[in-house]
């Protein structure tokens, strides 16, 4: 490593202690030798051998360089410097260098020197001057160090940055900071520092802790402001309640209660009063898992404190919530302070004692010290912990709940003061509860972290047991929990509008509907998401993001942590009124703006730096409409005065708000669809055909799509078909035909017209410049045991090479490649092939990087884009097989001839054959050759070097140049002629496609898959797509496998689920219901779902193919039961024949009746002990 301690600079470089090179043949106690085996991968593309050294060029001087990661500096050898490099000048350096066992002066660095290394990497690089122990070893003359690998593009891969059981994110910038799905921050994984140092807390804490659990029971607080006063009106009445009936089994537990309460000294005895008695509750305890564990004893003071007389009362303002949060969250270690019988350490005022006086088993008692149930001891309590604690700005508090947040350093001084003004003031502890020394606690049924607060999941561990509401106090107690933690729960007030209509219903279990389960399910999940709101860092710019729909209005209010994530401070939405909905969007989005600001006033009023987001306006729109809203004009500037926004952003969507605002489903409030719809069926509405009815506009929608349903026709027959039932508007068309372009089954089945791009041919101006390859296959096994033939075909001269392949594996073609590579050159542009195991390898990607050759692959299940492949497989497969007619079995000594004749051919793309152009000669015929005519016309003499270098000139500056010109005008008649004659289209991104399916399971099957979304175009023109549950799909498509539809966003679902099975179904054909099981959830949350809630129907195809196969088996099998029952009973009935014809032959007469009467129930106990060993 390279570290610096003043002007001296230290290197470890790893080398033989005795500057000798090790042996090879084993083991040594050299480091870099023994770690060749850990530094070699598998497939070393530039260098495949164990040792590191690598070729490179230093000032047009070729070197060899060994690469050292042990070594933080790059070193040269001085003998080679000085002989190779003698003007290079050497800058003169301070330090020294250190080695593993010894150390060096430094000499210097070099100037700036040219590097250059493979694949055309060059630079400039100042090198250490170091002198080599053996200066004539020429093994290598660069000791490459870790400074100028990343230069030369060399790294290592697969090196552990983290300890094997370190659960730590590999890259947190990816991490959502707004959820918490590792539950880091709760208090199971939320332990500070180490062992020795939470050991050196609680030791430091230790004497504070003792002191205070010797605080003896019976002793209150001696603040004089605990002194517990019960002002009951003068009027009072009714104050003297009987006892309930107590449960038989909670009375043991009523009696340890009680002995608790006297020991300690909080209850004594006292005489009957009259006046005053508060029954007993015994109510479940449940623990921190929400877990029921014992009883809780207290009183029912429901009617004393309706005669409190309030003005006699010192009302003391309770904590907010959430500015404990606020506040708590700003430190690093947290600490909790539970008290133990907090209430109970109050003193209640002598006379006030009797007003808390009860009864249990014929005696009277009453309380010395406060119990639970008064209402106003929870304001008392708040006042006293803040006189305790006044001053503590680093202590907050909430009823007995002590909570201390610091830095570490002086964290357990303050837990220590704080536990000793406890102890002064007789508070006692609860030590079982606290929580001490830990980067997160559990307060008031949340989890408080640094900068963070989210919901604390144990409170929630019996959300799934919630029961769906049969009363209106049930969705009174589940709607108070949802309101408790409404800050995590985005658009609360549109997801629970419907429940909070049944808030007072005398009628809850007959207008309970599925709706509303829907909508509590939707709560409970968004409450089991582990969400996480970060505390705002004033000194950072506020981004206020804000959308609005046509029902409602969502704002968050964001920052960016240091890692530039964006961490949601708060959210909130609103539906909008009735009135508002008519608005226009601007001045909707205007009002979602004006919300945002007015809920999020406390940290936005006065704040420097605001940033507002939304998806409509920039800032002079919005002034433009903030000038016809008279209502909010003034509003907003006077905010805007007070808030100066810093800019508004426009974007196309605003995620963080647009996943909070759905559409709401309008439903009728008739219960018939339309009701002139009836009326029009009588004879006197059809007298006139023309006569039609406008029926409402928000039953036009379920018309259409009902008339489109029948049948699934098009925008005519809907027409026709309302026209039919005398219903017409303005626009019925428009309607019609945008309700056939959104259903999903017209989409999967309706065959569209295929678009394409412009096109685009691929051209070369030089021969084997860019190739193309294929492979065709398999023909007949020859006597070679040849079955492939690979093709290669050059784009410039259209010249083949065709070789025979036993088979098409990987190391074969690649064999293949490299013989024609070594006979032909290298492609320097490119070359392209499919997507076929046989190219797309390791093996392959090996050799085109190692070469130097661009590697392209065609675009899948679209042989187009290799279109001169797959011509030139074309060609020489059908030359083969008329050469070899009959008899197939040598093709591959035939392959050479039938390439050789598919290059001869004349091409109408060049003029010329490709053997000419690659070759820059005629071919001869045999012809020719044995005719004596023309012998003279044959070349007779061999060729110069200057005949061979014109020749070559005059290809590359005429020939070469005018084929390409040549074939470029080619090309544009054929692009001309394919475009005047092909649909041309190019999708927009975000567009809603549907993908063509290449084959079909039968010709019921739907001839498109969908939806997706095209996400962006790459450069060769195809599109990217993703699905609904934005995953992207497995490849790129092009456009004539693409239909461009428009789907209902309406009824397309938030969240998606994965069907595991379908187990049963119900209802008649055209309104059929299935039971699904869910991926990931059990045999309760099965659901009842019809046909067009699956996003792909193959999963009902599967089902009731699975269907079909038992019904054929159960009838196979019922069919075997039947024959095989039959066949006993054909084989008992022939025995028992035989059996009779025996009995006849007896002479007895009375014999024979009595062993015919024997056989008979033999046969009969036969027949149907058969049957039984059946059943």
């Amino acid at each position: 490593y390279l570290d610096k301690f003043g002007d001296k600079k230290i290197l470890s470089v790893n080398k033989d202690r005795k500057g000798k090179k090790p042996d090879r043949g084993g083991p040594s106690n050299n480091f870099e030798n023994d770690s060749y085996k850990c530094k070699k991968a598998n497939k070393n593309v530039f260098n495949p051998y164990k040792s590191l050294i690598t070729p490179l060029i230093l000032n047009n001087r070729k070197l060899k360089g060994k690469v050292d990661t042990g070594s933080d500096t790059t070193c040269i050898n001085k003998y080679i410097l000085n002989n190779l490099f003698p003007q290079i000048k050497i800058n003169i350096t301070k330090g020294n260098l250190n080695f593993l066992s010894n150390s060096a002066k430094r000499i210097g660095q070099t100037e700036p020197m040219k590097v250059r290394y493979l694949n055309d990497i060059s630079f400039e690089f100042c090198f250490e001057v170091v002198e080599f122990l053996d200066p004539l070893d020429t093994e290598y003359d660069i000791l490459l160090g870790t400074d100028i690998l990343t230069h030369l593009n060399i790294g290592l891969t697969n090196v552990a940055h983290k300890y094997p059981d370190d659960e730590e994110s590999e890259d947190i910038q990816f991490e959502n900071a707004n959820y918490d799905p590792s539950d880091r921050y709760d208090l199971e994984n939320a332990e500070f520092g180490t062992a020795i140092e939470r050991e050196q807390f609680m030791n430091f804490i230790e004497p504070s802790v003792k002191r205070n659990a010797e605080i003896k029971p019976g002793q209150f607080c001696n603040i004089p402001e605990s002194i517990v006063r019960i002002p009951i009106k003068k009027d009072a009445t009714n104050c003297y309640i009987r006892q309930y009936p107590l449960p038989y089994h909670a009375r043991p537990e009523i009696k340890k209660q009680l002995a608790e309460w006297l020991s300690s000294g909080v209850v004594v005895e006292s005489k009957p009063s009259n006046k005053f008695n508060s029954p007993l509750l015994a109510i479940g305890k449940k623990d921190e898992n929400n877990n029921l564990t014992n009883t809780r004893i207290c009183l029912d003071l429901r009617r004393q404190n309706m005669n409190i007389d309030d003005s006699l009362v010192e009302d003391f303002a309770v904590p907010n919530i959430q500015d404990i949060f606020d506040k708590v969250s700003t430190g690093v270690v947290f600490s909790r302070l539970d008290l133990k019988s907090a209430y109970n350490s109050f003193k209640v005022d002598e006379a006030s004692q009797e007003v808390l006086s009860f009864m249990f088993d014929d005696k009277t008692y009453k309380w010395v010290g406060t119990c639970f149930g008064l209402k106003f001891v929870t304001s008392q309590f708040c006042r006293v912990m803040n006189i305790i604690f006044n001053g503590e700005a680093q202590i907050a508090t909430y009823v007995d709940d002590c909570c201390i947040f610091s830095d570490a350093k002086n964290h357990a001084s303050i837990v220590k003061r704080a536990i000793d003004k406890l102890t002064a003031a007789n508070l006692k502890i609860n030590y079982a509860k606290c929580t001490f020394f830990k980067t997160s606690i559990y307060m008031l049924g949340f989890v408080i972290g640094p900068g963070i607060t989210k919901i604390d999941q144990r409170r929630l561990s019996n959300i799934h047991e919630w029961p769906i509401p049969k009363s209106a106090e049930q969705v009174r107690k589940i709607m108070g929990v949802v309101s408790y933690l409404r800050n995590y729960v985005p658009k609360i007030s549109d997801i629970a509008a419907p429940l909070d209509k049944l808030r007072n219903d005398k009628d809850v279990k007959n207008k309970w509907t599925q709706f509303h389960t829907d909508r509590l399910n939707n709560i409970k999940q968004i409450l089991l998401s582990k969400a996480v709101l970060h505390t705002p860092r004033m000194e950072n710019k506020m981004y206020l993001e804000t959308d609005a729909s046509q029902y409602a209005a969502s704002a968050v209010l964001t920052q960016r942590d240091d890692k530039n994530r964006t961490i949601i401070i708060a959210m909130a939405s609103t539906s909008l009124p009735a009135s508002a909905q008519n608005w226009s969007v601007n001045r909707r989005e205007l009002f979602a703006i004006y919300y945002g600001f007015q809920r999020f006033r406390s940290l936005l009023l006065g704040h420097p730096k605001i940033e507002v987001w939304t998806d409509h306006h920039d800032d002079k729109e919005l002034e433009e409409e903030e000038k016809k809203i008279k209502q909010l004009n003034r509003i907003i500037l006077e905010r805007r005065k007070r808030n100066p926004v810093e800019s508004f952003k426009s974007t196309d969507k605003i995620t963080s708000t647009d996943k909070f605002i759905y559409k709401r489903s309008i439903k009728s409030t008739d219960e018939n669809l339309n009701v002139l719809a009836v009326k029009i069926d009588s004879p006197q509405y059809k007298t006139n055909p023309t006569d039609y009815i406008a029926p409402p506009m928000e039953n036009r929608h379920k018309l259409l799509r009902d008339a489109h349903n029948l049948g699934h026709f098009g925008t005519e027959s809907i027409v026709q078909r309302l026209h039919e039932e005398g219903l017409h508007w303005t626009g019925i068309f428009t309607e019609a035909k945008q309700v056939v372009s959104s259903c999903i089954d017209c989409a999967r089945h309706n065959v569209a017209r295929k678009g394409y791009h412009p096109l685009k041919s691929i051209v070369a101006a030089e021969p084997f410049a860019h190739i193309a390859s294929d492979i065709a296959g398999p023909f007949s096994v020859t006597a070679n045991q040849n079955v492939y033939i690979l093709i290669v075909v050059d784009i410039c001269t259209r010249y083949i090479v065709a070789k025979a392949l036993p088979n098409k594996q990987s190391d074969t073609v690649a064999n293949a490649l490299c013989q024609i590579f070594g006979d032909y050159g290298l492609p320097s542009t490119a070359i392209l092939t499919d997507n076929g195991k046989e190219y797309k390898n390791g093996l392959m990607a090996s050799i085109t990087k190692t070469l130097g050759i661009p590697h392209r692959f065609s675009t899948p299940y679209y042989p187009q884009s290799n279109g001169c492949a797959e011509n030139a497989v074309k060609n020489i497969v059908n030359t083969v097989r008329k050469m070899c007619g009959n008899d197939t079995s040598k093709w591959d000594t035939i392959l050479p001839a039938a390439q050789l004749c598919c290059n001869l051919k004349i091409r109408n793309r060049t003029g010329s054959s490709p053997f000419s152009l690659m070759f820059a000669r005629q071919f001869p015929t045999i012809q020719d050759r044995n005719d004596p005519s023309k012998q003279s016309s044959l070349p007779n003499k061999v060729s110069t070097v200057e005949d061979l270098i014109k020749k070559a000139e005059y290809m590359a500056d005429i020939v070469f140049p005018a084929i390409h010109q040549r074939t470029n005008e080619l090309m544009k008649l054929q692009r001309k002629r394919f475009d005047d004659t092909h649909y041309l289209i190019d999708i927009p991104i975000g567009s809603t496609v549907m993908v063509k399916l290449p084959s079909r399971a039968s010709k019921l099957s739907p001839l498109y898959e969908g939806p997706f979304t095209v996400v962006t175009k790459t450069k060769a023109g195809t599109y990217v797509l993703k699905d609904e549950m934005n995953e992207m799909l497995h490849r790129d498509y092009v456009p004539s496998e693409l239909k461009v539809v428009t789907i209902d966003e309406s009824a397309i679902e938030d969240k998606l689920y994965e069907v595991k099975e379908i187990r049963t179904h119900k209802g008649p054909v055209n309104d059929r219901q299935y039971l699904v099981n869910w991926v990931g959830y059990g045999e309760r949350e099965n659901s009842w779902l019809d046909a067009a809630a699956f996003s792909d129907p193959e999963t009902i195809r599967k089902y009731w193919a699975k269907v079909n196969e038992q019904k054929k088996l159960d009838q196979e099998r019922n069919a075997k039961l039947v024959a095989d029952s039959n066949k006993q009973q054909r084989k008992l009935v022939s025995n028992a024949s035989s059996t009779d014809n025996e009995v006849v032959n007896i002479p007895s007469s009375k014999k024979r009746k009595h062993n015919s009467k024997n056989s008979s129930s033999q046969l009969r106990e036969r027949v149907l002990r058969s049957k039984t060993r059946k059943n």
